[in-house]
């Protein structure tokens, strides 16, 4: 594993991709049947774990914290790892010069920061000018997965998507699915499910996706 990061100048700063020519090319860190994209990925339990589950797929990992990105660089070194790749800076940058338009299979928002003040909303990351983005990067048949505990959140974020026709909805005809689609959880994830609050997953799918989820 030692080798994969070493191919890669400032791989464990995070910020490795401002080297590079963009739009990225996949192919550098191998051949891979999909390529997923899991915006704040926190600590990497989800990432790493669903990664190890699906190794027919490469996932890029984006954090802004130094420390989560720390945190799962020892993880994938530890476990081996060799299909996913971790970035550090903003995510709505990183997926607007990183990727190619039409080269994602799938991207994951998973419980952002719902930003409750209504000073702070506009920090939130699932807007409309998100999804429009998040649109253009999906595959014809890619879907963007995002879950949120907060009510507030979930009813924001189906506002903004309806905005956006490109889009649709995969969880038909229920707005969302009250129980995990994900084969791997995060760790608030299971501590809410312990407590048994109310959780809200979404699926949309690139206009002519299959409504089977």
């Amino acid at each position: 594993m030692a080798g994969f990061f070493e191919n890669i100048s400032r791989f464990e700063i995070g910020d490795w991709w401002k080297e590079e020519e963009l739009p990225l090319d996949a192919k550098k860190f191998g051949e891979y049947d999909k390529i997923a994209l899991e915006i704040g990925f926190g600590f990497g339990e989800f990432l790493v774990s669903t990664a190890e589950k699906e190794n027919d797929t490469l996932f890029f990992g984006v954090e802004k914290y130094g420390e989560g990105l720390k945190k799962i660089v020892n993880i994938l070194k530890q476990k081996d790892v060799r299909n996913v790749v971790p970035l550090c800076g903003d995510a709505y940058v990183i997926l607007q010069v990183l990727f190619s338009d039409n080269s994602l299979d799938k991207i994951f928002v998973n419980f952002p920061d719902p930003w409750p003040k209504k000073r702070h909303q506009k920090r939130r990351v699932l807007t409309e000018e998100f999804f429009r983005l998040s649109a253009r990067k999906l595959k014809e048949k890619g879907r963007i997965f995002f879950a949120t505990d907060d009510e507030n959140l979930a009813k924001f974020a189906m506002s903004e998507i309806e905005k956006v026709p490109q889009l649709e909805n995969l969880c038909h005809p229920q707005p969302y699915l009250s129980h995990s689609p994900y084969l791997s959880k995060t760790r608030y994830e299971k501590k809410w499910m312990a407590e048994k609050k109310n959780l809200y997953y979404f699926i949309y799918g690139r206009r002519n996706a299959s409504h089977q989820i």
